[in-house]
């Protein structure tokens, strides 16, 4: 199980080559699409690409509350390699 200060390093250390968007997953299973972000030591900021149902546009999470995250855009192995992943995609 990743713990908060993985998520945290994920954030702090996004790699220049990754666009700041994506899909985040909070351990309640709700579903994040978010195009840009901000981080603290304690929190991260997500800027949502259109309002909730509340028509909230954007959240402040723990990053205890981060389950999984989703890359939207067509990456390459380099960019992961920048996150500190080791191994080899497929071609």
């Amino acid at each position: 199980m990743v713990d908060a200060a993985q998520w945290q390093q994920t954030f702090l250390k996004w790699p220049a080559s990754i666009p700041r968007r994506g899909i985040l997953t909070t351990v309640l299973n709700e579903h994040i699409p978010f195009k840009g972000f901000m981080t603290t030591d304690a929190m991260l900021l997500l800027e949502r690409q259109n309002p909730d149902s509340l028509g909230a546009r954007f959240i402040v999470l723990e990053y205890s509350a981060v389950n999984a995250l989703k890359y939207i855009d067509p990456l390459k192995a380099e960019n992961f390699k920048e996150l500190g992943f080791v191994g080899k995609l497929s071609q």
